[in-house]
């Protein structure tokens, strides 16, 4: 079973009954809750983001002063607002940890995840709702990170930050059909996240071109328009823990 950190604000995150780490939400850092919950442990902290955001910041400046506006957007196949945490940004800390995001081109079916792959990890779903504003009494378009965690025997875990407590899924099966009913909204994006830089499978890194990214897909809820990352400066961490269960 896991062993991982428990404690207040500064660390949400404890391992419950089953062995499974579950960060709950803080804030509006569910970018941040959805790394950790998927590496099973509190690999990082708020300060971690936020310096990968200025690095970004800085290479979208030094971007625009190159290339103009068009290219150097820095949103890819998802398109986030603050507070929210940019895809690149998680992509950063996960390729730290070793690991590839892959964004999934929904169009070619959820069954083509290949959730069987060795090399999967487990996922991360950028989930857009329409949510009813108390003030204005109109409807909103909010978005929310989790991750999807895998275990070596095959089950699935649903680690939303949102949640009381993690989700068994099950199997292959039972988690696809359950995606399926969670991703109603097209603008909402899947990526698998693997031990190995494979971009087959329907997946394309997110950090590709931006030309590549839109020849991969027709439909705004898949645009890409990021420019290329410089490798991270950070420290790279420990591997993610493994869920024996």
């Amino acid at each position: 079973l896991l062993a991982g950190k428990r404690g207040g604000l500064g660390a949400p995150g404890a391992v419950d009954g089953s062995g499974v780490y579950h960060e709950k939400q803080v804030g509006r850092y569910c970018g941040l809750h959805c790394v950790n919950n998927l590496l099973q442990k509190q690999v990082y902290k708020r300060k971690d983001f936020y310096r990968w955001e200025a690095e970004l910041s800085q290479q979208q400046g030094d971007l625009q002063a190159t290339c103009g506006p068009p290219r150097c957007l820095r949103s890819v196949g998802c398109r986030m607002g603050p507070p929210d945490f940019s895809v690149q940004c998680l992509e950063m800390s996960l390729s730290s940890a070793g690991l590839d995001m892959q964004w999934f081109d929904r169009r070619r079916g959820l069954e083509s995840l290949d959730l069987l792959e060795p090399a999967l990890v487990g996922l991360i779903v950028n989930r857009q709702d329409t949510k009813l504003s108390s003030r204005s009494l109109t409807d909103s378009l909010e978005r929310h990170w989790f991750s999807v965690r895998r275990t070596d025997g095959g089950l699935f875990y649903n680690l939303d930050s949102q949640l009381s407590q993690p989700q068994r899924l099950g199997g292959e099966k039972t988690t696809i059909a359950w995606l399926q009913v969670v991703l109603t909204d097209e603008q909402s994006c899947i990526f698998r996240v693997c031990s190995c830089a494979s971009g087959n499978d329907g997946s394309v890194s997110v950090a590709a071109d931006a030309a590549d990214a839109f020849a991969a897909t027709a439909i705004a809820a898949s645009t890409a328009a990021g420019a290329p990352l410089a490798a991270p400066t950070a420290a790279v961490h420990e591997a993610p823990a493994k869920i024996e269960l």
